[in-house]
């Protein structure tokens, strides 16, 4: 079992950067966009569109700009405006009569965005050097990389705490701050085992399927954060 799962981990990140998945992306990741759109949008028309539009217009200025010069305060907004689509979701499926967001669905959808936003940002990173730069092979950007792998680690916490956990947000906001490769592994294995784990006169093992997308989502980043050279490194965000 313990050989098995070792091996998951190892071709799950493969696969992810694969030709194929890559392919694949833009089609999980559009329609994610317009149903949260469908969802939020006409809840509260304001909120809503500043929601879907912030992430939207970062993703735009990494297209023709490149990821290392959008501006950081952009970069900063995007992050905040994903925690409002995590907290009204992850709120109406704690307590569906009270938000009218067909919440099972609505946070389905959020966390199919999350996976798929930050390997979109990489494709429109890529595509603004390609255009500049047609005629040479484009290599790996490392500070670009750097600075999405923060926004998916970023996600990655949000989404835990839009599933109700309390304790893998938290212990991933300490990796944030204090990057090691140990620190990332800790979150990774936290976000898998902290939101199944309850005590109430006991310990109590207790199944969920959002929280299961959203463990294996946020590991899923934070291991590959613990693979990333430039993880350990200060670089310019």
């Amino acid at each position: 079992m313990l050989e098995f799962l070792r091996k998951l981990i190892d071709y799950v990140p493969e696969f992810i950067n694969s030709g194929a998945a890559k392919k694949l992306i833009p089609w999980f990741f559009w329609p994610a966009t317009v149903f949260m759109s469908l969802l939020l949008i006409p809840y509260d028309p304001v909120s809503g569109s500043l929601m879907v539009g912030v992430p939207l217009l970062f993703a735009a200025l990494t297209r023709y700009f490149g990821v290392m010069r959008v501006p950081t305060i952009i970069v900063l907004l995007t992050g905040v405006a994903a925690m409002f689509p995590a907290f009204f979701l992850g709120l109406g499926q704690r307590n569906e009569k009270e938000i009218p967001l067909l919440p099972l669905l609505g946070l389905a959808s959020f966390v199919v965005w999350i996976a798929a936003y930050p390997p979109m940002l990489t494709r429109f990173n890529h595509r603004y050097w390609q255009a500049r730069y047609p005629d040479e092979e484009i290599g790996v950007d490392e500070p670009a990389a750097a600075r999405i792998m923060t926004i998916q680690l970023w996600l990655a916490v949000v989404v835990m705490w839009a599933v109700g956990d309390e304790v893998a947000p938290l212990v991933g906001l300490i990796a944030l701050c204090y990057r090691r490769q140990w620190t990332a592994v800790t979150a990774a294995l936290v976000c898998l085992v902290s939101p199944f784990v309850i005590y109430q006169g006991g310990w109590w093992f207790e199944f969920d399927l959002a929280k299961l997308l959203g463990a294996v989502l946020a590991a899923k980043s934070w291991l590959e954060a613990a693979r990333l050279p430039m993880w350990n490194r200060r670089v310019s965000y």
